[in-house]
C-alpha cells in the first residue's frame, strides 16, 4: 500500500507504527501513480508504504487542506479515463467545495474527517443499486459506533444522514460510473464531525449539527474504522447483493416508530413550501421506502424532518 501526502508534519499519525515519510519526486512514482497526485494533490510530494494484504495496490492520499471536493475529483477523474486504484482512500483534513447531496454545502472545519473512497464493483446495477446507496450510510454509523467502543447512540435518518440525539454528525454522497448494465465503480463520500460541529442554520432537516467530541476520539482511529467497515460492505454488496445490507441499514434505522414529515426532495427553501405529508413511520421496505401511518402508498422520494418535541 502506498501513502501519499503533502503535508507529513500533519499526517504522521495515518502511518503504522515504524512507517515514516520520506520526500518523493513525482517522476519516481509510476505513470497511473503520477496521474493519481495529480488529481488530488499539490507540488510538496511526500510518500511512505505498508503491506495491505487485502488491497495490495491501495492508495491513500491525504491533503491537509483540499483546494477543491476530492469526491468531485475523483468523479471527473473517471470520467477523463484516468485509472483510479481499487480501494483508493482520499483523506482531508479540511478544505473548501465539500458538499454534501444535491451540492449542498457540507463544512469541512479541520479536525474533522473528510473521505472520499474509489471502489471497483463490477456487477449487474439491479443487484447492487440499492445497497449502494445503503452502503456508506452504515459503514459511517458502524464506524462511529466501534470507533466510540458503542458509547454514541448512532443512527440513521431516511435516507442517509447519520445523527446522534437528532444531532447530524455526518453525510455521505454515491457517485456510479455504469456500463450498460453494470455498476463498474462506485465513488463514497462520506464526513463526520469528530472534533468539532460547525455552526449551521437549523432547518426542519438538520436542525442541530453534532461531533464525536464528547467521546474523545482522534480522526486517525475513526478512518481506521471506516475503511474497515467500507472494505467488508463492498465485499458483502458484491457477493450477496443489495439485500445482504439491508438488515443492518434497518437495525440503525433512527426513524421507525418516529412522527416524521416528508418534503419534496428538491426543497431547500423549506420556509416557502409545506411538507408533502406527515405521519408515523411504521415500517422500511427493502427498496428504501417508507410505510407511514394513514398513507395508502409507500413513501419512496422525499426529504425528512422529525418532529422534535
Amino acid at each position: 500500500m502506498l501513502y501519499l501526502t503533502d503535508r507529513p508534519e500533519t499526517m504522521a499519525a495515518f502511518l503504522p507504527r515504524g512507517v515514516h515519510w520520506q520526500p518523493q519526486s513525482l517522476s519516481g512514482l509510476s505513470a497511473a501513480d503520477q496521474a493519481l497526485w495529480r488529481t488530488f494533490g499539490s507540488e510538496q510530494l511526500y510518500s511512505a508504504t505498508s503491506p495491505a494484504p487485502l488491497f495490495p495496490d491501495r492508495r491513500l492520499v491525504l491533503i491537509d487542506d483540499a483546494e477543491a471536493s476530492q469526491f468531485d475529483a475523483a468523479m471527473a477523474a473517471l470520467k477523463q479515463g484516468v485509472e483510479l486504484p481499487d480501494g483508493l482512500i482520499c483523506l482531508a483534513l479540511a478544505g473548501k467545495r465539500h458538499r454534501g447531496q444535491r451540492a449542498r454545502p457540507w463544512t469541512a472545519l479541520r479536525g474533522n474527517l473528510h473521505l472520499t473512497a474509489h471502489y471497483r464493483i463490477d456487477a449487474p446495477a439491479p443487484h447492487v443499486e440499492t445497497g449502494l446507496t445503503l452502503l456508506p450510510a452504515i459503514a459511517s454509523a458502524s464506524a462511529i459506533a466501534e470507533a466510540t467502543h458503542g458509547r454514541a447512540p448512532v443512527g440513521i435518518k431516511w435516507v442517509n444522514d447519520i445523527l446522534i440525539r437528532d444531532r447530524k454528525v455526518s453525510g455521505v454522497l454515491t457517485s456510479t460510473h455504469v456500463q450498460g448494465e453494470r455498476v463498474e465503480r462506485a465513488i463514497f463520500g462520506i464526513g463526520i464531525n469528530v472534533a468539532a460541529a460547525p455552526s449551521i442554520e437549523p432547518t426542519p432537516f438538520v436542525p442541530a449539527a453534532g461531533s464525536l467530541a464528547e467521546y474523545d476520539v482522534s480522526v486517525p482511529t475513526v478512518l481506521d474504522a471506516l475503511i474497515g467497515q467500507l472494505d467488508s460492505l463492498v465485499a458483502q454488496l458484491k457477493e450477496g447483493g443489495s439485500s445482504s445490507l439491508f438488515p443492518r441499514y434497518r437495525a440503525l434505522a433512527d426513524f421507525i416508530d418516529r412522527e416524521v414529515s416528508i418534503w419534496p426532495e428538491s426543497c431547500d427553501d423549506w420556509r416557502s413550501a409545506s411538507p408533502l405529508l406527515s405521519g408515523r413511520v411504521i415500517d422500511l421496505l427493502p427498496d428504501l421506502s417508507l410505510v407511514i401511518e394513514g398513507q395508502s402508498e409507500p413513501v419512496r422520494r422525499g426529504r425528512m424532518a422529525y418532529q422534535l418535541a
